[in-house]
This record gives C-alpha cells, sequence and structure tokens, in this order.
C-alpha cells in the first residue's frame, strides 16, 4: 500500500490530465494528433469549444475522460465558431 503510494506521488508530475481515450478493443491504437480549442468567460460563466482530431488504427469504440471541475453542460458546437475567432484575429492583425 505505502508502495503504491509513493509511486504515485513520484509518477505524479509526468501524468497530463486534459483528456484520455481508452479504446473497448485493446488490440486498437487511438491517436490524437490535433486539438483546438476557444475559451470565452464574461467573468462570471465560461465557455469551452473543443475540437479534437482523432484516429485509431482499426474500428472501435472508445470511452473518454474529460477532468472537469464541475459537471459540465454538454452541447454540439458548429465548427463555424473557429472560422468566426480566426477572423476576428485576422482583422486585429
Amino acid at each position: 500500500m505505502v508502495l503504491s503510494l509513493l509511486s504515485f506521488v513520484f509518477f505524479a508530475p509526468l501524468v497530463d490530465a486534459d483528456r484520455g481515450m481508452i479504446p473497448v478493443s485493446p488490440e486498437v491504437s487511438v491517436y490524437e494528433p490535433g486539438q483546438k480549442a476557444i475559451v470565452a468567460w464574461n467573468g462570471a460563466e465560461e465557455i469551452l469549444i473543443l475540437s479534437t482530431g482523432v484516429s485509431a488504427s482499426g474500428e472501435t469504440l472508445v470511452v473518454e475522460l474529460i477532468p472537469l471541475p464541475s459537471k459540465p453542460q454538454v452541447e454540439a458546437a458548429s465548427f463555424t465558431s473557429f472560422e468566426e475567432v480566426q477572423s476576428l484575429i485576422w482583422r486585429e492583425v
């Protein structure tokens, strides 16, 4: 017990906690080569729009884990959001 706790503390700084995908078929490898995000905050409410590129070595279902500080309200978003933000940035450059 103590040994496992010590190994957890030792390796904890090496762990990335942004997102994880576990394939249902263990022989299939899942890759996430890219991520795009928009974070909007008005002083009281934060909105996160997240887009990820995912590929796999074969067909499988995956379980996705995203650590968040509270239970989020999840809605589908359009890729148009990213195009709008890009045009706002280019207008200011």
